[in-house]
């Protein structure tokens, strides 16, 4: 199962890392090595889709479709550990379910930022648990294993 890797920051002031390692590697134990790949997969393509669809229905002022769109984004993002986009999206979110247009524009290009990030990450974190997962694979069983 996924280990925690360390975390890839960017250029962030406080040095927040894209993907909390931890979360990912709970999520990875939670989900299996099997649908770990197709899970991330289908959120990268969730999320990129979501984000677009948010962004159109804010513009056409059907902003609680917005919201439930971005919503979904940061349910996932919060679940495979894309800590920041989750925090973005969450601002978003607010934005959309209370109306609020003035800078909306410029949150929805950050959101956009934060989801490619995590979304370059993410193969990352998926090689680093696939190694651990042949580790582990490979390594002769412990005694409470077996018993």
């Amino acid at each position: 199962m996924p280990e925690p890797v360390e975390p890839v920051l960017d250029d962030q002031p406080d040095g927040s890392p894209i993907i909390d390692g931890d979360i990912f590697a709970q999520f990875g134990r939670d989900v299996g090595g099997d649908y770990l790949s197709i899970l991330l997969d289908e959120f990268i393509t969730e999320a990129s889709d979501n984000i677009v669809r948010a962004r159109e229905n804010a513009t056409v002022t059907n902003h609680n479709e917005a919201g439930r769109l971005v919503h979904s984004i940061k349910s996932s993002a919060g679940t495979i550990g894309a800590v920041r986009l989750e925090a973005c999206a969450e601002i978003v979110e607010r934005a959309c379910f209370e109306g609020r247009l003035d800078g909306l524009d410029e949150a929805f290009s950050r959101l956009e930022t934060e989801a490619r990030l995590a979304i370059e990450q993410l193969p990352v974190y998926l090689e680093a648990a696939e190694r651990a997962g042949a580790r582990s694979a490979t390594a002769e069983p412990a005694v409470s294993e077996i018993s």
